[in-house]
């Protein structure tokens, strides 16, 4: 631990050395929420056509959302479509849709901590089927982004 800290420039005396202790239900938990986020992404990727640009889909280091852009960026649409393990706004895991420029309102469009739409784990876990709900979440709010540039 303190020669990777060292390593990104990071002050190194206060830690210990030694093996990490992983939690072996949080890591089965973190593995089936990137497996759920993988399907719901490639799902949301393939339905995409050509003119809606869509990025690859990618593990982004800083923050570990899988995320993708898509929406062509000259009339509006484009938005960051991703699944995040959580973060200081957010205790669970949430799934997102962040537009680059457009600022839509309503029901959906009401993050926290930044410009967009999300649905909770908790939202999520409470249907029937989450990989539907959460197909419906983000075509929708795709749709939305759409209209609004037309």
């Amino acid at each position: 631990m303190r020669a990777a800290a060292r390593f990104v420039g990071l002050e190194a005396d206060a830690l210990e050395d030694g093996p990490l202790a992983i939690a072996p239900d949080a890591a089965a938990f973190l593995a089936g929420f990137y497996a759920f986020a993988d399907e719901l992404l490639r799902t949301l990727h393939a339905e995409a056509g050509a003119d809606a640009e869509p990025s690859p889909i990618k593990l982004w280091p800083e923050h570990f959302d899988v995320a993708f852009d898509l929406g062509a960026e000259a009339s509006g649409a484009r938005a960051g479509y991703g699944a995040s393990p959580g973060d200081e706004h957010h205790p669970e895991p949430y799934l997102y849709v962040g537009p680059w420029t457009a600022r839509p309102t309503g029901p959906r469009w009401h993050a926290t901590g930044f410009s967009g739409a999300e649905l909770t784990y908790a939202e999520l876990v409470a249907t029937t089927d989450p990989l539907a709900a959460a197909l419906t979440f983000m075509r929708a709010c795709r749709d939305e982004l759409a209209a609004l540039a037309a």
